[in-house]
């Protein structure tokens, strides 16, 4: 019998749809107008640091504890300039991926696109025998806030939905199943099983210094901590086509299970590959389509 464990756990929160993206729950107001290119997203999305502004041209002699300011100003300004042509490349883009599950073929899409509330959405959906699951993240960029995250199963027996609704004020969040209610905790930051990925992806491709990753995530009983390694670029084989990628890998319970992912430097640091390994099983996803990124500025490209 074939085990759903890596379907519903592993794989499907990174394989997404093409389809409208559901917008349930995503009413949240933005005071901010919608970002639709990497400078309008810089503008909007720009944090509050306490950096010393230093005027062009001045022969002013400047403090080394200043000089460490402005450094980090520069430091801060390039990760939001990364992260902003990344925004914009995926922004509305289909991704499309074939998987293997003990020989069993499972189709699926992703798509992140802005909404007009000034909102970011993630949207997934996969097919698999008679079972259909979707997932949609709703959340805010640049904090990072997880507003609203749904996962909806149909096809097999009992229903697993499971919704979560995000108190950032109380630290907490409110779990909802078929089976009830619960109200968990968390401390600084949370994720869900979907927007961790595009966490990840702007990490890798805007920290390339950075070898450990963390995110905790939102489940239906508590939080859990995903972490992941950075290993060394290589060159990847997939169903289009060959690339360069960053190869990253999760392991859990003392490595019984272990998750490889690459990132294609040509696709905006996207996932094009992933094996999932329990004890001597092996299942496999593979980008099936060449997607066509939204082109980034030229101020972007040339930093």
């Amino acid at each position: 019998m074939i085990s759903t464990r890596f379907f519903s756990q592993a794989l499907l929160p990174l394989v997404v749809s093409a389809v409208p993206m559901i917008t349930a729950h995503a009413s949240v107001p933005s005071k901010q107008p919608i970002a639709k290119t990497p400078d309008e997203l810089i503008t909007v999305a720009k944090p509050q640091t306490n950096a010393l502004e230093v005027p062009t041209g001045s022969d002013e002699i400047i403090a080394p504890s200043n000089l460490e300011i402005i450094a980090q100003t520069e430091r801060v300004k390039s990760r939001e300039l990364c992260e902003a042509d990344i925004l914009h490349q995926v922004d509305g883009v289909n991704f499309e991926y074939d998987a293997q599950i003990r020989s069993v073929s499972v189709q699926s899409n992703r798509r992140i696109s802005s909404t007009q509330s000034g909102l970011w959405q993630m949207h997934s959906k996969a097919q698999w025998l008679f079972l259909s699951i979707e997932e949609t993240s709703v959340f805010m960029m640049p904090s990072w806030k997880l507003h609203h995250f749904e996962h909806k199963r149909s096809g097999l027996g009992q229903s697993k939905d499971l919704e979560i609704t995000v108190d950032h004020q109380n630290h907490s969040y409110l779990s909802e199943t078929a089976k009830g209610d619960r109200t968990l905790n968390f401390e600084d930051e949370l994720y869900d099983s979907l927007n961790y990925q595009l966490r990840l992806q702007l990490d890798v491709a805007c920290d390339p210094n950075t070898t450990q990753f963390h995110y905790p995530i939102a489940k239906k009983k508590g939080v859990r901590d995903y972490y992941f390694t950075r290993l060394e670029d290589e060159r990847v084989k997939t169903e289009v086509g060959e690339f360069d990628a960053v190869k990253l890998i999760k392991e859990e319970d003392n490595g019984k299970r272990k998750t490889t992912v690459w990132l294609a430097k040509d696709l905006a640091y996207s996932v094009v590959k992933l094996d999932h390994t329990e004890g001597d099983k092996t299942d496999s996803l593979s980008i099936s389509n060449k997607p066509k990124l939204n082109e980034p500025s030229r101020e972007i490209s040339e930093r």
